[in-house]
């Protein structure tokens, strides 16, 4: 399954991506924020594009969700506000 916009949370351990969009939109329906691969707090404020494997999946379609997080355009992590961004195109 292609992320449209893959995501993680600063507080998961974890590697693997979900979909911002996707996680945004169910918590629009029902507040959670609980990240859907560990179930810790994902609270909006703490998402971070996965940068590194969104330009694999832009440059390979087979590639997956097991990317380490990459820097956003700035070289440090993604701001919430580019999420929305993202969500909005």
């Amino acid at each position: 399954m292609r992320l449209s916009v893959p995501c993680r949370a600063e507080t998961c351990a974890h590697l693997q991506c979900f979909d911002a969009v996707f996680y945004l939109q169910m918590n629009e329906k029902k507040p959670t924020w609980m990240c859907p691969v560990c179930d810790k707090p994902a609270t909006y404020d703490q998402l971070m594009i996965d940068g590194l494997v969104e330009s694999s999946e832009d440059s390979d379609e087979g590639s997956t969700c097991d990317a380490g997080m990459g820097p956003g355009p700035s070289g440090s992590g993604v701001l919430p506000s580019e999420i929305v961004e993202a969500v909005e195109q």
